[in-house]
């Protein structure tokens, strides 16, 4: 994962149990939606690779209105 010409992480790899990198949620936090209107949180799921160990972090966000 890089930014510009920095480098983020290494060894990111796709998830082997097919999870979407990023997943919208509606205010029941678990419903999961695909309209823009009705998400509340997004989960994002990042798996890393390292020496045959695969390590998967799930990060939920709460959207707030500013």
């Amino acid at each position: 994962v890089t930014l510009g010409s920095s480098t983020l992480a290494s060894n990111v790899i796709g998830n082997p149990n097919g999870d979407a990198f990023l997943r919208y949620y509606r205010e029941d936090g678990s419903t999961q939606t695909a309209s823009p209107s009705l998400v509340r949180f997004i989960v994002i799921t990042l798996t890393v690779q390292n020496s045959g160990q695969s390590i998967t972090e799930r990060t939920r966000v709460a959207l707030r209105d500013s």
